[in-house]
């Protein structure tokens, strides 16, 4: 399954904000509800993606609304949808 899929069948319905959490979750490997650049480059790598840490900080400014450099669920979600609507994301296929 795509990114693009994912994002599809897991953003209608009442469980879509569960679903999203969940995957916040993989992201947020600390658990301290915060997805830092060195935790997204961690799980990108996992993926097959050599992403470098300034590209991750680049991904994560583009919705960091508060500056402090790191992503809350809130924040997410809205990553998460504009990269649905954006395919590929950075050229990577989540």
């Amino acid at each position: 399954m795509n990114f693009d899929q994912f994002v599809e069948l897991n953003t209608k319905g009442a469980e879509s904000e569960e679903v999203l959490k969940d995957a916040f979750s993989v992201y947020d490997r600390n658990e301290n509800g915060w997805i830092s650049a060195e935790e997204l480059q961690e799980v990108l790598k996992s993926l097959g993606d050599e992403c470098s840490i300034e590209e991750c900080r680049k991904m994560i400014s583009g919705v960091d609304n508060d500056g402090n450099g790191m992503i809350d669920f809130q924040e997410f979600k809205v990553m998460m949808m504009a990269a649905h609507s954006i395919q590929p994301l950075n050229g990577l296929n989540l």
